[in-house]
């Protein structure tokens, strides 16, 4: 049998949930308001998000961040079509 796990980062999402009531077995809230509002309203086991996404896996993901950030930045600087403004603001977003 398949294992199916319902993914929630918003609030809502767990609300639509409840209400839905699909066919899944474990249930991983993303952040604090999805867990505390899926909390002590289902049977079905929640996950730990900081079992599985613990501070190694977040160093990894910065590490891989900065890869592709030296990668896309001096390329979108180049750019021609984009003004001063649009690269300040990627910059901003990639920060």
């Amino acid at each position: 049998m398949n294992k199916t796990t319902a993914v929630f980062y918003f609030k809502t999402d767990a609300k639509q949930f409840l209400i839905d009531k699909p066919e899944v077995n474990q249930i991983y809230p993303l952040t604090p308001d999805a867990y505390a509002t899926i909390k002590d309203k289902t049977s079905l086991p929640i996950v730990d998000p900081e079992k599985i996404f613990t501070d190694y896996s977040h160093r990894k993901i910065i590490a891989r961040m900065r890869c592709v950030e030296k990668i896309i930045l001096p390329i979108l600087y180049k750019e021609k079509k984009l003004s001063i403004a649009s690269k300040e603001n990627c910059n901003f977003y990639w920060m």
